[in-house]
């Protein structure tokens, strides 16, 4: 779905692709609470916040599509979002993960680098949109 809201973003202004389809994720998800979720405060606070953060995050991105690489933003935001994720764990749940997730971590790492076209990095590469695009890669999650 990200891949077509890039596309999307190419064309139109990336905040009301970010707005529209979180428009209609969150009357899905509406919907279904009032099936099935309880009617507590807290869920709903809760639930609006990660909303409200998806949302910043699919902007970020699809700003980042629109006139950047996509061999450069796409692995950067992949990894980024996974390892954030394996970060929070370690520090708030105190999950420690096997040698797998870590094996997994080490292989994503340089596959960033050969997805980018590998290579030395040098001035003529690292212009200000691939640097532009590395940091909205990360920022988008």
């Amino acid at each position: 779905m990200h891949f077509i809201n890039g596309l999307l973003a190419r064309f139109y202004p990336p905040l009301n692709i970010a707005f529209y389809t979180h428009l209609g994720g969150a009357l899905v998800r509406f919907a279904g609470a009032l099936l099935f979720s309880t009617w507590e405060p807290h869920v709903w606070i809760w639930g609006t916040l990660v909303g409200i953060g998806s949302a910043l995050g699919a902007w970020l991105l699809y700003q980042d599509y629109r006139g950047r690489p996509f061999a450069i933003v796409v692995p950067v935001s992949a990894v980024a979002m996974v390892t954030i994720a394996l970060g929070l764990s370690l520090i708030f749940l105190g999950e420690r993960p096997n040698g797998w997730v870590w094996l997994g971590v080490m292989i994503a790492l340089p596959a960033i680098w050969l997805t980018a076209g590998g290579g030395k990095p040098n001035k003529a590469r690292m212009n200000s949109g691939t640097r532009e695009g590395l940091l909205l890669g990360l920022d988008a999650d």
